[in-house]
């Protein structure tokens, strides 16, 4: 509920303001040129800089599990197509978010290669079964009975 009320405020307040001041402050091409880049890097976090918030449960948690790696990667990819384009047709309107769309993909895919091989480790070190257990099962095969045994009583 208090996501979708920031969501309503940010959606409702800020974005249907936008025009409106571009509206009272600039006048003729120069409204179009500023509302463009407002709504271009408006854009730009919205599509690169808020997935950036799972890393920070990335980096907390040692874990990727809730990171998924093909979101990143198209946008990574998409960005990079577009920053081209962008660059050989010489529009800045078109390679400045998608500049910074990049960088942000490449952060999010450089944060997932490293803890991705930290959740490895982690699963590696909580797959040991416990020393009471393991000694029980120890104890118990010693004694003719299976683990099985043990373990189902």
């Amino acid at each position: 509920m208090y996501t979708g009320i920031w969501i309503m405020i940010l959606d409702v307040g800020l974005f249907s303001h936008i025009p409106l001041l571009t509206l009272l402050l600039w006048r003729g091409e120069e409204r179009i040129h500023v509302l463009g880049w407002i709504y271009l890097i408006c854009l730009t976090i919205t599509s690169a800089v808020l997935p950036l918030s799972t890393i920070w449960q990335v980096i907390k948690t040692r874990s990727v599990n809730r990171m998924p790696f093909y979101d990143p990667l198209l946008t990574t990819v998409g960005a990079a197509l577009w920053l081209a384009y962008g660059l050989l047709m010489k529009n800045i309107k078109i390679a400045v978010p998608n500049a910074l769309s990049l960088m942000f993909g490449v952060i999010q895919m450089a944060v997932y290669v490293v803890y991705k091989h930290a959740a490895i480790e982690d699963q590696g070190d909580s797959l040991q079964l416990p020393e009471c257990l393991a000694g029980a099962c120890e104890v118990k095969i010693e004694n003719g009975a299976g683990c099985q045994n043990h373990l189902n009583m």
